[in-house]
């Protein structure tokens, strides 16, 4: 079962968890984490590249956070100023559990270029931001949403989003962008379609046709006629659902 759904016409958006999300720390050009863990160093750096030989913190020419993970059952990461005291708390877990896992940089002369003023303090909101999304990544909290058919066929899905509601409000605007498509569609076929194409839409859609349909038409002027299947057909594919593929 999805874990978030909606459906709209006859297609339904459902959100599920995005099993094959690549990491975060991929398509990252920006920033760079530089791991104090013994094992574990998501962007292949360590912090030993931005220490000088006393084992300071290199910070000239970067805007810096310190980044603290907390490994229970899982890991979690965090970030905070540098100097400043571990974001986890001081709770008994906390003290156990958790430490500073590196830092999180990005050189001055990217940060100027990318916002230009005020720099800092947009490149710590970016790197937050990041370290935000890595956190749900590891942890699996990475979403798609998928746009099903009545026969439960996919078609069509996007995955890469850390907020489940916010992929369901994304697939609800396509799924509502498909329906009109194909609402247009079908608006097109029955004014282009012939006189003969509509009588035999409506004999396939009207069942039992009515037995004095032919008869009727017959009589009636032939655009009159046209205008009055068309109507028909509006309002029978109207009664199946919001809309339906009748080409």
């Amino acid at each position: 079962m999805a874990l978030l759904e909606k459906k709209i016409g006859r297609v339904t958006v459902k959100v599920d968890y995005d099993d094959c999300a690549e990491s975060p720390r991929e398509w990252d050009d920006l920033s760079t984490i530089y791991s104090a863990h013994r094992r574990y160093s998501p962007d292949n750096h360590s912090i030993d590249e931005i220490l000088d030989e006393d084992g300071n913190l290199i910070t000239d020419g970067k805007v810096c956070l310190a980044v603290w993970m907390f490994e229970h059952s899982g890991c979690s990461f965090e970030t905070a100023e540098l100097g400043e005291g571990n974001p986890f708390g001081n709770g008994m877990y906390a003290r156990f559990d958790s430490g500073q896992f590196g830092v999180i940089a990005m050189s001055i002369k990217d940060a100027k270029r990318e916002w230009g003023k005020n720099y800092e303090e947009r490149a710590k909101n970016w790197m937050e931001g990041c370290i935000e999304d890595y956190d749900k990544w590891q942890r699996g909290e990475v979403y798609r949403w998928s746009l099903v058919d009545e026969d439960g066929e996919e078609i069509e899905s996007v995955g890469g989003w850390y907020d489940e509601n916010e992929a369901l409000s994304e697939g609800v605007s396509v799924a509502k962008a498909y329906v009109e498509r194909e609402i247009q569609e079908v608006e097109n076929m029955l004014e282009n379609a012939t006189f003969d194409e509509l009588k035999s839409k409506y004999y396939e859609m009207a069942t039992p046709a009515p037995l004095w349909a032919d008869e009727v038409l017959g009589l009636v002027e032939e655009g009159k006629a046209k205008e009055w299947l068309k109507k028909k057909l509006r309002e029978m594919i109207g009664e199946e659902s919001d809309w339906i593929e009748v080409l």
